[in-house]
């Protein structure tokens, strides 16, 4: 590793060899210089020079003399700063645009949150999306950004830099974030994924860091995100994951916007449970809000409302199978992540108890919930820009 190989860059060595003990440190803490060297594969000298050059950049600090387990003389340890080097995470929604300052262990430097109205023009998103990038990532350089990560629901063009469809935000088609972000903050290189591919980009970096994994990410809209053997599955167009058009009903229920019915959507989609409980409340003798919305139902739920748990119960036994299908065709563990996992355990057990009815004997589904909350996609999407030193 001190020469480079016939065809590296010299550059690209040194890169390499930063991205190593990065990883090394992010894994084990604090290390020695010469710990470094022996698990990296360095030669003392190279690892001194990676050493010194991080610690110009300002990405990992000294931290005093470490204990030697023997009469040789204490190593001087070594661990990443805490705020550098760092990323930007935006997130799109329906409902807000959240956007994290995050440094490489996830901790959150900074937050910017503005709600969306319904009516919100592509311009309007476009224009409040740049002016989050332009806060979060004020003073950046390459010496200390990673670069900009921006999360939506929705199917990207196969080079990523635009949405072709987003059904919760149709405007996305018209907004031209990727091209304006990257004539904006020239200083650091932007990327675009679906919403939900990257919650699983935040669960492989922040959270267990297995290597084969689906996140399900219910919402308005219910997408996924694969990983398998380590690493994020896009599809041959990049539109893997549209697990919430899983025809689940074929030829009944609601038509879908994506013009099929009996998607999974049309029955376990928020929109969809808010609407099979307003229709149980029309019925004589029927109790509950005309107007219901998902938070209705979840508060109704937590009530002992029959009629709220019904529908919960139903839509989620739906998801259930769903999830079945998918343990049973990639053997994957999975991750539930949404407001409404947060916050019904009805839900959840009953997406536990109907999976493991349906799944063969020996694969046996591991069902969690996400581990990070409202911030997972925008956490996701600052992860990124940093997936080359956490996986």
């Amino acid at each position: 590793m001190q020469q480079p190989a016939q065809g590296i860059r010299h550059e690209d060595m040194r890169r390499n060899n930063r991205r190593a003990a990065m990883r090394l440190l992010l894994r084990h803490g604090v290390l020695s210089k010469s710990q470094i060297a022996r698990l990296a594969g360095f030669d003392p000298k190279t690892a001194g020079n990676v050493i010194t050059e991080l610690a110009q950049l300002g990405w990992v600090k000294l931290c005093g003399a470490l204990e030697s387990k023997g009469r040789g003389r204490k190593g001087v340890g070594v661990e990443l700063a805490a705020d550098r080097p760092w990323a930007v995470g935006l997130s799109v929604e329906p409902e807000r645009v959240v956007g994290l300052r995050v440094g490489l262990t996830g901790k959150i430097l900074a937050r910017e949150t503005k709600r969306l109205k319904g009516n919100d023009s592509a311009q309007t998103l476009e224009e409040t999306v740049l002016d989050f990038a332009r806060r979060l990532a004020r003073g950046a350089a390459r010496r200390s950004c990673l670069g900009l990560g921006v999360v939506a629901p929705g199917i990207l063009s196969e080079d990523g830099r635009r949405w072709l469809r987003s059904v919760p935000l149709p405007q996305l088609v018209e907004a031209s974030i990727h091209a304006s972000l990257s004539g904006a903050v020239r200083a650091v290189p932007v990327r675009c994924e679906d919403a939900s591919r990257g919650r699983a980009v935040c669960e492989a970096c922040f959270g267990a860091r297995q290597r084969d994994f689906v996140v399900i990410d219910m919402g308005k809209g219910i997408g996924a995100g694969f990983f398998l053997n380590g690493r994020l599955i896009r599809g041959v167009r990049g539109a893997s994951g549209e697990i919430g058009h899983f025809v689940v009903e074929p030829g009944k229920g609601r038509r879908c916007g994506c013009g099929n019915v009996g998607c999974l959507e049309t029955i376990a989609g928020y929109d969809a449970i808010a609407a099979d409980y307003r229709a149980r409340a029309a019925k004589p003798g029927g109790k509950g809000p005309a107007r219901a919305t998902i938070e209705t139902v979840l508060r109704a739920a937590q009530e002992g409302d029959a009629a709220a748990r019904a529908v919960l119960q139903g839509a989620a036994q739906v998801v259930g199978r769903v999830v079945a299908n998918v343990v049973n065709l990639l053997d994957v563990s999975v991750y539930l992540h949404g407001a409404l996992c947060r916050q019904s355990e009805l839900f959840v057990d009953t997406v536990r108890e109907t999976a493991g009815r349906h799944t063969i004997a020996t694969n046996k589904p591991i069902v969690q919930l996400g581990a990070f909350g409202d911030d997972a996609a925008a956490l996701g999407a600052a992860a990124l820009m940093m997936e080359e030193y956490l996986l």
